[in-house]
């Protein structure tokens, strides 16, 4: 009777404590799956389709995603600053196509107070831009449709693997004075200036080696050219024509532009530039023999010539001000023995503009001076130019209206364009460009 009661008495505390363990096994279960880790709780939700939960809402799955379109295999764009262009996705490859056009009036009056009034269509120059892996190589295209006939002025092809090294070969602009090489659509005025025109190099065909180190605060251009120009005669002997050019910007990389003051005002920027060239140059001219009454082909005596050069500019805020100096040393080879002809050229100019936000319009002001030989009296050029520029929408439209004084000396007349004494002219510029 007491093995008995002893036995019942086990089985009912065994069956109690197996109660409380599966009682506690299931309170416990729901706190178990609470805690599970939240990279588990994550997937798990990826793998169940969302569903709206909102009372008596009917739980449905959402739609896929629509398909990504792919990206076209190229881009084009039109705009004013970029022309019309197509390139690659990627930007490695590309074409762009614009054009400079302007036209003018010009009203000159002599010193014999007779007026000369024309219009002319001054600049038609389409152009043609090419890039490839990523602007490593780029060619320009350029010719000119205005004056008697159509010319190629530039045929550039340039490599440029790291910024302090670039190679230029084909026809292009000679490294000499920060005004020549200052891209037409983004002067001041509507020429180089007086100055410039006489000791500027032009366009020429040969190969460069040019480099802009330390982001720009150094600019280098050594060139060899073939030193007779652009549309000459095939017959003009070839002597060859170094070029050289050295800039320091301190500040940081200044851009060949006279009109930066027209944007949003500009942080203060300041360059210095010294540049020279050397070489030799025999003309070939067509004349008519005064004897045989012949057509014939005349070569010039040879000319050695060496210049020199250094130029400055200050640009910031709506202020641009920049300024060139210039001396060029010819040596002219005379037959027969005759003593040879030097001469000792000297010139500067300086120019200077203030740009209006408000009203879109520019003051400028040029000053100029040549003198042809320094040894002989009478062989000097001065001018006095004023400008009113408005810009319609940036360089891409403007108009220029200009006012130029100049005075040249019976000695210089016919080989500069000018004409003894005093001479007033008006020029009237509108300019396209994009």
């Amino acid at each position: 009777m007491l093995f008995t009661s002893s036995f019942r008495h086990r089985i009912r505390s065994v069956g109690a404590s197996s109660v409380l363990l599966v009682a506690g096994a299931l309170a416990s279960a729901p706190n178990a799956r609470a805690q599970a880790p939240p990279q588990a709780a994550a997937a798990a939700a990826d793998t169940v389709p969302a569903v709206d939960l909102a009372p008596g809402s009917v739980a449905a799955v959402a739609p896929p995603p629509p398909p990504t379109a792919e990206a076209a295999p190229v881009r084009v764009r039109a705009s004013l600053d970029g022309g019309f262009g197509v390139e690659s996705a990627d930007g490695a490859y590309g074409v762009q196509i614009g054009a400079l056009i302007q036209y003018r009036f010009r009203a000159e009056e002599r010193a014999d107070h007779d007026l000369h009034p024309n219009f002319n269509t001054y600049n038609v120059r389409p152009q043609i831009r090419m890039h490839a892996f990523h602007d490593q190589l780029r060619l320009f295209i350029q010719p000119e449709f205005a004056g008697e006939s159509a010319r190629l002025l530039d045929l550039e092809m340039t490599y440029q693997p790291r910024e302090y090294l670039r190679l230029r070969v084909g026809q292009f602009l000679t490294p000499f004075s920060r005004a020549y090489l200052t891209p037409i659509p983004v002067m001041q005025f509507a020429n180089f200036g007086p100055a410039n025109d006489v000791f500027r190099m032009n366009r020429d065909t040969g190969a460069m080696v040019f480099g802009t180190p330390f982001h720009g605060k150094l600019e280098y251009d050594l060139g060899v050219f073939n030193g007779n120009a652009i549309d000459r005669p095939q017959t003009d002997p070839v002597h060859f024509m170094g070029v050289a050019r050295l800039q320091v910007a301190p500040l940081g990389a200044v851009p060949y532009d006279q009109t930066t003051q027209i944007r949003a005002s500009q942080p203060w920027r300041f360059a210095v530039g010294v540049n020279g060239y050397m070489g030799s140059l025999q003309n070939t001219r067509h004349t008519t023999d005064p004897v045989t009454a012949q057509n014939v082909t005349v070569t010039d005596p040879q000319q050695d010539f060496r210049a020199g050069g250094a130029d400055f500019m200050v640009s910031g805020s709506h202020l641009y001000v920049q300024g060139e100096g210039y001396v060029r040393r010819n040596h002219q080879l005379v037959a027969g023995g005759l003593p040879a002809v030097n001469a000792t050229l000297l010139g500067a100019q300086l120019q200077a503009g203030w740009y209006i936000p408000q009203i879109k319009l520019e003051l400028a002001a040029r000053a100029s001076y040549v003198d042809l030989n320094s040894s002989v009296r009478g062989t000097s050029i001065s001018s006095i130019e004023g400008g009113l520029h408005y810009y319609i929408a940036g360089n891409h439209v403007k108009l220029r209206l200009m006012y130029q004084h100049a005075y040249a000396q019976l000695n210089v007349a016919a080989s500069s364009g000018y004409i003894h004494g005093h001479q007033d002219r008006i020029i009237l510029d509108s300019q396209v460009f994009f």
